[in-house]
């Protein structure tokens, strides 16, 4: 019974002076990033939209201003520290225009040049937004998934949303 009582006594102590020295400090957010991964055949980018086309390499970090392009018979996917994902078909451009750092209301906005992705959001946005920008209209995701479309000949536009909630917009 003594013995209890002691530990009982020493564990309080423990809490208590715990409690003295304030909370925890915080730990710094983690940082959202892009990166890329199943790189198939002939698959580019850029770290700006000023910057020449380079091969890509699995692995690689997109930023935003910086872009990426699959050639035929390619494909490519580019995972989001968040959970998102993102998978590009052959023909496919498209450029990350805004990517907020923040894990918190993440801000993410492409620019679909040609071909099409298809986008998995699983992570809840709160305020933030998930945007697929092209010449003719935008559609965004506020969660699970969607596929988008540009053809840049004729300035069709398809865009599916597979499951949750979508917006299609058009430009004009």
């Amino acid at each position: 019974m003594l013995r209890k009582t002691c530990l009982t006594c020493l564990l309080l102590l423990v809490l208590a002076l715990q409690a003295c020295n304030g909370p925890a400090p915080a730990t710094p957010a983690e940082s959202r990033a892009a990166t890329l991964s199943e790189l198939k055949n002939v698959v580019e980018s850029r770290q700006s939209s000023d910057a020449k086309w380079q091969a890509a390499v699995d692995g690689a970090q997109v930023a935003a201003g910086g872009g990426v392009k699959t050639g035929d018979d390619s494909h490519a996917r580019l995972d989001i520290s968040d959970g998102t994902i993102l998978r590009l078909a052959a023909q496919t451009e498209f450029e990350l225009k805004t990517f907020s750092p923040e894990a918190a209301d993440p801000v993410t906005q492409f620019t679909l040049v040609a071909g099409k992705m298809w986008v998995a959001v699983t992570a809840a946005l709160g305020g933030g937004s998930f945007e697929v920008e092209t010449p003719v209209g935008v559609a965004t995701v506020r969660g699970s998934f969607m596929s988008i479309e540009y053809f840049p000949v004729n300035g069709q536009m398809i865009a599916s949303c597979l499951e949750g909630l979508c917006r299609l917009a058009s430009s004009a």
